[in-house]
């Protein structure tokens, strides 16, 4: 969920608005990670990280592999 948020913000410019109002409602996300060290970020810090770097509207050209 907080993937898609993020995702929407980025990619789709139109829906920011609303992807960031609702990361803002749903806040922190819990996920059972089952002693791992994998990290869940907090949407609304994520979106506002890559608005600070002004890659929010910007697409990639080629898919990171």
């Amino acid at each position: 969920m907080n993937a898609f948020m993020i995702s929407v913000e980025v990619y789709v410019l139109p829906l920011s608005r609303h992807a960031k109002a609702t990361a803002k409602k749903l806040g922190k996300v819990e996920v059972g990670t089952h002693g791992t060290s994998c990290k869940v970020p907090l949407a609304t810090a994520y979106i506002e990280k890559i608005e600070k770097t002004g890659r929010a509207g910007k697409k990639r050209k080629k898919p990171r592999r």
